[in-house]
């Protein structure tokens, strides 16, 4: 069982809406069931809010958290989610999920949780923020929080990426860093400060493995 099974299932607080985090069909859940991710994964796909990456495993998606969106009660707080379908697995395959940060002075940084899930919305596998990690600006790519995740025979059952980040955290730095003014190919070392935030802009890529 991967860590975050064990939060399917909270003590009973009291009842929320469908305008918080209830089904698309307006069906009333327990706090419990709420603040567990296969229930807010399972509402942003009934709502129509998962994006599905590409069945040939070539491309990237980008989406983004906007201030004002929508906020559910997850394992470490309050935190807007975001949801990708898989195709299903035929051959191993890479998923790369990268977090842009946003700003000048103190750039402000969505730090992903990301946990993998079947089709049942049951998680399959939960990865640690220690394999996310801070990347300069290059020719071709932007400053960046990256991750990858291998997904292997292990892994063929998983059929979704739920995103979230640790609102208990959200204000706290989360490094510093050296890097380049975001955007521009030619310009002096600066240190880049980078604050947690609930917003920000991701990417998620898949390719098959080589």
């Amino acid at each position: 069982m991967c860590s975050l099974c064990r939060w399917a299932v909270v003590p009973w607080l009291a009842v929320v809406t469908a305008a918080g985090v209830g089904t698309a069909r307006g069906v009333r859940v327990h706090a419990q069931e709420a603040g567990s991710i296969p229930v807010v994964a399972r509402t942003l796909a009934e709502q129509g809010q998962a994006r599905d990456l590409p069945a040939n495993l070539k491309g990237r998606i980008k989406d983004s958290v906007k201030e004002g969106a929508a906020a559910y009660p997850l394992p470490a707080g309050s935190s807007p989610a975001l949801l990708f379908r898989l195709p299903g697995y035929a051959a191993p395959y890479t998923l790369t999920v990268t977090s842009l940060p946003r700003g000048l002075g103190t750039w402000q940084l969505f730090v992903p949780a990301v946990v993998l899930l079947d089709s049942e919305f049951q998680p399959v596998r939960d990865v640690p923020e220690a394999d996310f990690v801070f990347k300069k600006q290059t020719f071709s790519k932007s400053q960046r929080l990256e991750g990858e995740i291998a997904v292997d025979e292990s892994l063929r059952n998983a059929r979704y990426v739920f995103m979230y980040t640790n609102a208990a955290l959200i204000g706290e730095m989360y490094g510093v860093h050296e890097g380049k003014a975001y955007g521009t190919l030619v310009a002096p070392v600066i240190e880049v400060k980078l604050m947690r935030s609930l917003h920000g802009s991701v990417e998620i890529e898949a390719r098959l493995a080589k």
